[in-house]
């Protein structure tokens, strides 16, 4: 119950946070600026002797104040756009590493869990057993995990191919 009123105070609160803003939507006209109908007869306070409006520093941008955007916090964005390269050179061992684990399990003899093998087994042993529902879910299980293995394969195939990459550009530790 207690979530179902964090839900009910979370979205009353982005109502009231969103409702000016609906209303200069409908308005046409900026967040910023107050409807027609409401020709100020008194600017709001909010409690420091300041107005509701932009000046009042809800994060809107009032006057003598300059908008930094992303780099008010901390974050600095020189024009160069970033495709993660880099990131991805300094991850490529670890991505290779849960591959190869996986491919390991998937491929392993009946005693492994996860196995291809024991799976199959399984599914051999419900057959016989005449549960033909669970045998089912087993055999569509089975197709699935037999489908990752050419997948995996792959994927093993693709990183090698960034890790040249990431090796002849010097990019993170691209082995």
């Amino acid at each position: 119950m207690q979530r179902g009123k964090s839900v009910v105070v979370a979205l009353g609160a982005t109502a009231a946070l969103l409702g000016p803003v609906g209303i200069a939507i409908a308005d046409g006209s900026t967040p910023g600026s107050a409807p027609s109908s409401a020709s100020s007869s008194a600017p709001a306070r909010d409690g420091r002797g300041k107005g509701a409006g932009p000046e009042a520093g809800h994060g809107q941008q009032g006057p003598g104040k300059k908008h930094h955007g992303r780099q008010a916090h901390g974050k600095k964005h020189h024009g160069k756009k970033r495709n993660g390269t880099r990131r991805l050179c300094e991850r490529a061992p670890r991505i290779e590493q849960r591959i190869e684990r996986a491919l390991r399990r998937l491929k392993g003899g009946p005693e492994v869990r996860g196995s291809v093998a024991r799976l199959t087994e399984r599914a051999e042993k419900a057959e016989k057993a005449g549960n033909t529902e669970i045998a089912t879910f087993l055999n569509h299980k089975l197709t699935f995990r037999k489908s990752l293995v050419p997948t995996l394969e792959k994927r093993q195939k693709d990183l090698a191919e960034v890790e040249k990459w990431c090796a002849t550009r010097g990019k993170g530790s691209g082995a």
